[in-house]
């Protein structure tokens, strides 16, 4: 197991001397970081990695150094079970695609699935970026559960934009990857052959929850948008995103994908708990009548402001 330790200086108190810590915290960081990259590319044995002292309390961790990281769980470090950013160690074992040295078992997990239940494990953005850059495009993994995570409009664009937008961390565009694995030794060959694009990613997610994940407007019509830009989540049958503020507008933006092709094998709807008014309905009806939501079955808008005569 690879563990961190992370302690900055106290008793700072002028403003240069601040700046002056600032600078050494952040070398001492960089040079942990890429002490941590060395042991996850030439570590075949390591099972875990606590990475969380990398990061001073409180801090969050910069997109390029979590990309980076992905990186190099990505090409090395075959027996890694789990990672751990903040206080959720996330289960690389479940969610790595492809198991080197057992290429076999690959076709009877993306057969019999996945159920990745992660709720109330206060999951920060960060660890969703690192979630989905780490493990490959994940195409046995047909069910996944982040109820009650603050995750919060943040949180689900960092998903969104790994899942649809980001690009592979090994390809042409890997720039941030790049500009830290630079400072790593050459890594042996790659035991898993990297993606070339991040669109097949949870390509067979079947039901995907997200109650009182802290989300808005916002960040669901963008989810919405990058859903049907991307053409992500082909087969998603169930969605739920209970509690989370979402008005008319998030309404709106998924009658929009609707009618264009998206959510088109959608099953169960659940938006209860939010702010949705007469208008988002009428939207919602807009879908309907196209035929976009034929396979729809069971559709909750339960305590939302929605007046009887809408309905």
């Amino acid at each position: 197991m690879l563990t961190s330790s992370f302690h900055n200086e106290h008793g700072a108190t002028h403003h240069d001397e601040r700046q002056r810590m600032s600078r050494l915290i952040y070398a001492r960081e960089s040079l942990q970081l890429v002490g941590a990259m060395w042991s996850l590319f030439h570590s075949p044995r390591l099972a875990g990695a606590d990475l969380s002292g990398l990061m001073d309390k409180g801090r969050s961790w910069p997109a390029e150094a979590v990309r980076v990281i992905g990186t190099a769980i990505r090409l090395g470090a075959p027996a890694l079970v789990w990672v751990k950013l903040h206080v959720f160690a996330i289960p690389i074992n479940v969610l790595r695609r492809v198991s080197p040295s057992r290429p076999g078992a690959d076709l009877a997990r993306s057969v019999q699935g996945a159920v990745c239940d992660f709720r109330s494990l206060r999951v920060a953005p960060m660890d969703l970026v690192l979630l989905c850059h780490a493990c490959g495009d994940m195409a046995h993994v047909t069910e996944l559960e982040f109820s009650r995570n603050p995750l919060g409009n943040a949180g689900l664009l960092a998903f969104t934009n790994e899942l649809g937008s980001a690009p592979c961390p090994t390809s042409d565009n890997g720039g941030d990857a790049r500009s830290l694995a630079a400072h790593l030794p050459a890594p042996s060959p790659p035991l898993v052959s990297p993606n070339t694009t991040r669109a097949r990613q949870l390509v067979n997610l079947r039901v995907l929850v997200l109650n009182g994940c802290q989300l808005g407007d916002e960040s669901f019509v963008r989810f919405v948008g990058a859903v049907h830009q991307h053409t992500l989540f082909p087969i998603l049958e169930h969605l739920s995103c209970v509690d989370n503020e979402l008005g008319n507008d998030s309404l709106a933006a998924l009658s929009v994908a609707v009618q264009g092709g998206s959510f088109e094998k959608l099953l169960h709807l659940n938006l209860g708990s939010n702010d949705v008014a007469d208008e988002g309905c009428e939207g919602l009806a807009r879908a309907f009548e196209c035929g976009g939501l034929a396979c729809l079955i069971h559709l909750s808008l339960a305590r939302n402001q929605v007046a009887r005569s809408a309905c």
